[in-house]
């Protein structure tokens, strides 16, 4: 390991911990670990104990993650039954926006695999029901190396635990790639399995029974703030005083162990460990909390010119790592307080509440290009686009978009809350709009 010879410093601004009487150390985690695409189980609809009119499963991801060539076991958890029922190759496949948000403003969709007549089926190559078995059962997420990604069973584990195929467990956390989440069995009705909010870092009991939604979110994900490993709400470098300043942000921590951040010259590789949790209390991470919080760390530079590349790097309670990253900085492309990364500022709408119309204030601070891709779409408490207000391409400065309570179909909603969410490039931001009549 290599450290930094000059003394760190980060600030930590949440909750009442000082580390130094001079140092409030602002430290926020990566809500989960799990894997690197964030692909998970969210629907299942196995046989009905009666006449069983169709059955589906349903994956829920970031949009535009690319699920091809991943694969779906299906397991009998009886003891007398061992191996594969069967297994299902996903062909290939992009998972779309569906007009989802995560809590962190990531846009979700969703992948549906079923028979023809599941309304917003994605594939159904070979698909025929009696797929799913209806008790004492479960399916298994494989990643395209073959990695466990997510697992669900229904009635109860079975054997799928012990030694068919025996690599899950209902034991470890439930951030681990091999976490089995146990649920109840399908019934008589026209009903699914369906995940919580929180996809992840539930361990079976928050899933329901309720009527079917392949395609669209969970009738128990009625936020449309659907939980899933963590996506920073905002990662961000810039330069003060020949310092490298690094922010970062999320909305909630799982298992958190802690940060470490690595740095470069070049952007590929030799990227060398600057400070860590391991010899840096103040980098420890708090385990569980869903409070969100702000993260603060100064990289003290003794030089005048300079190109650095930074990466964050969140550690779970398994070692697991998860890089967020590189960044790059550099004294010629970068004024006092300047941006490099996530380079906008999303403002409060003003008037909010608002009636008949809110105006919708960025500011685009900096761009690779002489102009950034931007999208603001407005969506409802369920997740559902209700209008696309802009999409397009926008140069540096200051921008107003106003929002008059319409829809993409030209109809006045209802009175209520919103959310409009602004993309500027790969990054995101939302803000809460309330509309009153």
């Amino acid at each position: 390991m290599t450290f930094s010879s000059a003394p760190d410093i980060i600030f930590r601004l949440n909750k009442v911990h000082y580390y130094l009487i001079s140092l409030s150390l602002l430290f926020l985690s990566n809500g989960f670990c799990q894997n690197n695409f964030h692909v998970y189980i969210n629907e299942v609809r196995p046989q009905d104990a009666g006449t069983d009119n169709r059955e589906f499963v349903e994956l829920i991801g970031p949009a535009g993650t690319q699920i091809t060539n991943f694969r779906i076991d299906h397991h009998d958890g009886a003891s007398a039954s061992d191996g594969v029922v069967w297994s299902t190759t996903i062909g290939n496949f992009n998972i779309p926006d569906d007009g989802i948000v995560d809590n962190g403003g990531t846009a979700l969709g969703l992948y549906v695999l079923g028979d023809n007549q599941v309304s917003n089926v994605d594939e159904s190559t070979g698909w025929t029901n009696d797929r799913l078995i209806d008790d004492t059962a479960g399916l298994i997420l494989y990643d395209d190396s073959g990695n466990i990604l997510d697992a669900v069973a229904w009635g109860s584990a079975g054997d799928i635990t012990a030694d068919d195929p025996g690599t899950v467990t209902t034991t470890s956390p439930t951030s681990a790639n091999n976490f089995l989440h146990v649920t109840q069995s399908d019934d008589a009705g026209n009903n699914s399995l369906q995940a919580p909010n929180d996809v992840l870092g539930d361990n079976g009991s928050g899933w329901a029974l309720a009527n079917e939604t392949a395609g669209i979110i969970n009738s128990n994900q009625t936020s449309g703030d659907v939980t899933l490993p963590i996506t920073l709400s905002f990662f961000e470098v810039l330069i003060k005083n020949n310092n490298v300043e690094l922010k970062w942000k999320t909305e909630s921590e799982v298992n958190n162990l802690g940060f470490e951040i690595l740095r470069s010259e070049t952007p590929g590789d030799n990227y060398k460990l600057i400070t860590s949790y391991q010899t840096n209390p103040a980098l420890l991470g708090e385990g569980n909390s869903n409070v969100s919080t702000e993260y603060f760390y100064i990289d003290p530079i003794d030089e005048e010119q300079f190109t650095y590349w930074y990466k964050l790097v969140d550690v779970d309670f398994n070692g697991e790592k998860t890089e967020h990253g590189p960044i790059r900085v550099s004294t010629a492309m970068a004024s006092e307080d300047r941006l490099i990364s996530n380079p906008f500022i999303l403002y409060p709408a003003y008037p909010n509440p608002f009636n008949p119309k809110t105006t919708i204030r960025f500011e685009i601070l900096s761009s690779s290009q002489d102009y950034s891709d931007v999208v603001l779409s407005i969506f409802n408490p369920q997740g559902q686009l209700v209008k696309r207000l802009y999409r397009g391409q926008l140069g540096v400065g200051t921008h107003e978009l106003q929002w008059n309570g319409e829809s993409d179909n030209g109809i006045i909603v209802a009175s209520g809350m919103y959310y409009g969410l602004l993309k500027v490039g790969n990054s995101a931001k939302t803000t809460k709009l309330l509309l009153v009549k």
